[in-house]
């Protein structure tokens, strides 16, 4: 927008980015598709499902639950995650067993 019409400069008006509230609003709508988006992909992950069939899978969805990211890339890396958080949770249960067990 020119400030001619204010006697400014003719220089343009930067566009302002989000701050405060408003990004934090736009960051836990990320957030909340990320969730979703994993909780799919480990489904389809027991459902045995390869990357590329979880993708075929994800874009397959209606419109309303499909995820706003799905690339081979995004696919890896939720996979990545799901399977350390899934180790972790192996190691807790099987210390936890082990503490349990008469020596």
């Amino acid at each position: 927008m020119n400030r001619i019409a204010n006697g400014g400069s003719l220089k343009k008006e930067r566009m302002r980015r989000p701050q405060g509230a408003a990004l934090a609003q736009g960051r836990a709508a990320e957030g909340m598709g990320k969730e979703e988006r994993q909780l799919e992909v480990a489904r389809l992950l027991l459902e045995r499902k390869n990357y590329r069939q979880i993708m075929a899978a994800l874009l397959a969805l209606p419109l309303g639950r499909r995820p706003r990211k799905v690339s081979l890339g995004t696919i890896s890396r939720d996979v990545k995650a799901l399977r350390e958080a899934w180790a972790a949770e192996r190691g807790r249960l099987n210390a936890s067993s082990e503490v349990m067990r008469p020596g």
